[in-house]
């Protein structure tokens, strides 16, 4: 991926949610690494104070995410996971696995995609000096994502302006809020597509899968939906009857600043870095995806991608793009003196790497498939064939180990060494709250997974699947989000303290399978 290293320019802060100054803003405050016109309001905010205490210490009270019908993870909104809550990963690694040289096709496949960040990396990471035809297969089973993700993809190979293309997909995937010219080029370039479509097969059966496929010259679109997902999909790009800008915001607001749900952000926002509370605070207050001191004046049209209910905000409290992204890429991205603002560099790092996808695509021979059937199902819509990769994704329940007393007391031990115990702490100190967070980044994860393979029977599978675990992998680290450096060496205070900022707690796996060639013995 291509990234500059030249000073990002940004407007002017001095604005409002209406107005906006023309003029450059070229300074960032020495305090808060902020732009400098904004940096009264966050240099003075009490979040940027390294001692700052969440409410419920201040006030003296238990906090609501600890008591019998409140558990500390309890979700809060709608159920739609429109963006990714792990880092995305090239499932492709090819220089590291086939090689650059590789001279045959490729085809992969996204079983369960969510939303199309693996996508965009794998892609864009790709060597230039590979030039057969990629094939990417898209599956979900939530409409709304897979319409989102076939818009973009659309944008992404419509629009000759890449710039423009790039830009507007940004901010359908990540704002709550798009502008004009966002809208005109949905409209100028998605709509028209998708309403041809619909025409033709006015007169077909419900139910009934039906392909359109489109072409750019090296680069294909094939979309295989039901009639009734076509319809919908046309829907995407309006907004309800009579939802207004402010409406629109006042429908966020509820849920990603809900009062009671002070408690959970406050407890999120204590494990952060001061100046990345106050970024943090301004995107769930505006959901929009700009540098700090940008002007959100002209992003006054709701993303009819997330408002297809004029009653409703589709995600959970919990939702942040940032997620998405590994931390470190995030964090590296060079924007100037402005080094905090960090869904500043999360803007710039996307744009990079939205572009690297574009130029990439220019350059191969590529063509998506795109479906919306249940994964295991799915098998009966391919072409018959092989696949260099597939994506899955599973969820498991933790063993129930965890929370044995003197596994327990064994976690928060290795914990004080990077979290070491203050006088009068209690099961409400913000203090303790945080080193039992952070409990899983110590556990034994090898001893979980192996637990968990066997009573999944899972060398009985790899036999009748013809299928092995690799070790070690090639493609991505298998434990992401574990913790690298023991307590004390340098750097390791810093890797604990990102990682208890996090969503991810450090159990996060990734295995790697393959063909097994002959009959697979258990390895463990």
């Amino acid at each position: 991926m291509q990234s500059t290293t030249q000073p990002r320019q940004y407007p002017c802060a001095n604005s409002s949610r209406t107005w906006h100054c023309p003029n450059e803003d070229k300074s960032a405050c020495g305090g808060c690494r902020l732009v400098l016109t904004e940096h009264k309001k966050s240099c003075k905010s009490p979040y940027m104070k390294n001692f700052w205490s969440p409410s419920w210490h201040t006030e003296g009270r238990r906090p609501a995410f600890i008591n019998n019908s409140a558990t500390p993870y309890e979700s809060f909104g709608s159920a739609k996971y429109f963006w990714g809550n792990m880092p995305a990963i090239d499932i492709l690694a090819l220089e590291q696995n086939e090689g650059s040289d590789h001279l045959q096709d490729l085809n992969l496949l996204f079983a369960a995609s969510g939303d199309f960040r693996n996508v965009v990396k794998t892609v864009a990471a790709i060597s230039t000096s590979y030039n057969k035809q990629l094939t990417v297969t898209l599956n979900d089973l939530d409409l709304d994502i897979v319409a989102r993700n076939a818009i973009m993809l659309i944008l992404l190979f419509a629009v000759d302006d890449t710039a423009a293309a790039v830009d507007c997909v940004l901010h359908i995937w990540y704002s709550a809020q798009i502008t004009k010219a966002h809208i005109e080029l949905l409209d100028t370039s998605v709509r028209p597509l998708i309403e041809e479509t619909c025409k033709k097969i006015a007169e077909k059966p419900n139910g009934q899968l039906l392909a359109k496929a489109w072409s750019w010259g090296n680069k294909a679109i094939r979309i295989v939906l039901s009639k009734e997902a076509w319809e919908a999909t046309l829907s995407y790009l309006s907004l309800p009857t009579g939802l207004s800008s402010q409406g629109a915001h006042d429908l966020r607001l509820a849920v990603t600043l809900a009062p009671e749900r002070k408690d959970h952000l406050e407890r999120h926002l204590y494990a952060l870095s001061p100046s990345r509370r106050v970024c943090f605070l301004r995107y769930r207050q505006d959901g929009i995806l700009l540098p700090f001191g940008y002007s959100r004046s002209a992003y006054r049209i709701p993303n009819p991608t997330f408002f297809q209910k004029s009653d409703e905000w589709p995600l959970k409290d919990s939702a942040d793009p940032i997620d998405g992204w590994a931390i470190n890429d995030v964090m590296g991205t060079f924007v100037g003196d402005l080094t905090n603002d960090i869904y500043g560099k999360l803007y710039c790092y996307v744009k990079d790497i939205l572009t690297s996808f574009c130029r990439r695509a220019q350059t191969l021979t590529i063509s998506f498939n795109i479906f919306q059937v249940d994964a295991t199902s799915l098998v009966d819509h391919l072409s018959p064939g092989t696949f260099a990769r597939i994506e899955s994704r599973k969820s498991v329940m933790n063993s129930g180990e965890d929370r044995d007393m003197n596994v327990m007391m064994k976690e928060m031990k290795l914990v004080a060494e990077y979290l070491p115990p203050r006088p009068n702490m209690n099961s409400n100190n913000q203090y303790f709250i945080k080193a039992s967070f952070a409990k899983p980044f110590v556990r034994d994860v090898d001893r979980y997974l192996g637990k968990y393979m066997e009573k999944a029977q899972v060398s009985f599978l790899m036999q009748v699947s013809k299928a092995r675990v690799k070790s070690p992998n090639s493609i991505v680290d298998k434990w992401p989000a574990r913790l690298k450096l023991r307590p004390k060496q340098p750097g390791a205070q810093e890797e604990f303290d990102a990682a208890v900022a996090s969503k991810l707690n450090g159990t996060e796996c990734y295995l790697e399978w393959q063909r097994a060639d002959e009959p697979v013995k258990p390895f463990w």
